[in-house]
């Protein structure tokens, strides 16, 4: 009796599934959901989180992988073989050097930054300014192989000539730690470890606790934001659909909101 029970709630489940599919056993089951992956600069993690957001709502059966790092270890992944659909770079130059090698697709430029001094609120913090920089107890900056690093020492050499020769000399002797990765700086203002740090305006997200600080207007320009398809990306429409939503209207508001500058 056992068997036979078995066989109907077989026969049961049979006819059930038949219905579901529409009367043919041979129904297709659902597949697996395609996965973009977006590699982009950590200066990119709380905006790119939204755009996220705002993509999977229109693309049902998407799954979107972000990986944030510095820009330069991102490219250096991709160079090693790393399979990615979108590449977000805070420097040109990185995805200049993947096209050069047939890697990633002609870049486009779809928004900007730029760099200020960040500080937790404090009375030190509120009397802080660029040309007192030199005085700050601990400082941090990016690695010279970012782009943050890099923008950085553009932004010193400028000093340099506003403030003196001297006062870039005294910033340096201010640094206590360069980091690959601009969001590390930030950890560190937060952790009470640093005192100030260069970084991205888009970083300063909580200006009721921290503060950032533009430079004077010699020293202050705009840093940009690029991104390319992946050459070998196995998901090119979804990828040019992520990369066209970066330059649409709801794109650009979000981008706006997260710190950074748009059309």
């Amino acid at each position: 009796m056992g068997m036979k029970r078995s066989g109907w709630q077989l026969i049961g489940m049979q006819t059930a599934f038949a219905l579901v599919c529409g009367g043919a056993l041979a129904c297709t089951q659902p597949s697996e959901p395609r996965t973009l992956n977006v590699f982009a600069s950590s200066s990119l993690v709380d905006a790119f989180d939204a755009i996220k957001d705002n993509f999977l709502a229109t693309h049902p059966g998407v799954d979107v992988r972000l990986v944030y790092s510095g820009s330069q270890v991102l490219r250096s992944q991709i160079e090693q073989g790393a399979q990615v659909d979108v590449f977000a770079s805070a420097h040109r130059r990185d995805l200049d050097r993947l096209k050069s090698q047939n890697l990633v697709v002609e870049p486009i430029e779809f928004a900007r930054n730029r760099l200020v001094l960040m500080c937790r609120r404090a009375p030190s913090c509120e009397e802080l300014t660029w040309k007192n920089l030199d005085q700050v107890e601990r400082l941090g900056i990016g690695l010279t192989a970012t782009p943050v690093g890099q923008y950085t020492e553009r932004i010193l050499a400028l000093g340099a000539e506003r403030f003196g020769a001297s006062w870039a000399a005294g910033v340096r002797k201010r640094v206590v730690t360069q980091e690959t990765q601009v969001r590390r700086l930030r950890a560190r203002i937060e952790l009470g470890v640093l005192d100030a740090a260069i970084v991205y305006q888009s970083d300063v997200t909580d200006q009721g606790v921290y503060r950032g600080i533009r430079p004077p207007a010699e020293l202050d320009q705009s840093t940009e934001l690029w991104v390319a398809r992946g050459q070998n990306s196995g998901n090119a429409e979804l990828a040019q659909a992520w990369i066209d939503g970066l330059n649409s209207a709801e794109g650009q508001r979000l981008l706006k909101a997260h710190g950074l500058e748009v059309r």
